[in-house]
């Protein structure tokens, strides 16, 4: 919402993913979230042909907003000379338990560094050993950590599967928001 409200030129956003597959995944939905927007991304990730360089470096130069990037490939960029981060807002470190155990730490830290400080940091981890909590507090100023536990259902919900046809769905919508329906189990 905020790269909405407040669009800026040039890169505001860096998404970092562990694996080319994650990268092209996550630029995938970044797609379909900013598809009625002006909001555009790229995935930069290695292992590709010469003609993927270009589209990146072109990307890179005209300051595409989002960018969803390997860590390598994005050093890489970065060390050719001509990527502005001077109006970058948001880090996001996906899967950093991930980029540690890969080896990414010293990537990491040579990225963060050319980075403006002012800046909001996102870390998020399926696990957090000691390790990503050092890492975390290198990144970033006063962290704080949300911790989302497992859930169930909850227990006063009652949930309902109905097998209709493309004709039936609006009228069963209809029937149930109206409470004229009753939900069976």
């Amino acid at each position: 919402n905020d790269i909405i409200r407040n669009q800026a030129e040039g890169i505001t956003t860096i998404i970092m993913e562990p694996t080319r597959e994650l990268a092209v995944q996550v630029d995938q939905q970044l797609e379909g979230f900013s598809y009625f927007t002006d909001i555009s991304s790229i995935a930069i990730y290695g292992g590709r042909d010469g003609h993927s360089m270009e589209q990146e470096k072109k990307a890179l130069k005209q300051g595409a907003p989002i960018i969803v990037a390997t860590p390598g490939r994005l050093i890489m960029h970065i060390n050719l000379g001509y990527v502005n981060f001077d109006n970058l807002r948001h880090l996001v470190l996906d899967e950093a338990d991930r980029m540690l155990d890969m080896g990414f730490a010293p990537d990491i830290m040579n990225i963060v560094n050319r980075l403006p400080t002012k800046r909001q940091t996102y870390l998020f981890s399926a696990t957090m050993p000691p390790e990503i909590r050092r890492f975390a507090r290198q990144l970033q100023k006063d962290p704080h950590e949300i911790s989302i536990a497992i859930s169930k259902p909850a227990e006063n919900i009652m949930q309902a599967a109905y097998e209709v046809s493309d004709e039936g769905k609006i009228p069963l919508a209809v029937e149930l928001l109206s409470g004229k329906k009753n939900l069976s189990r």
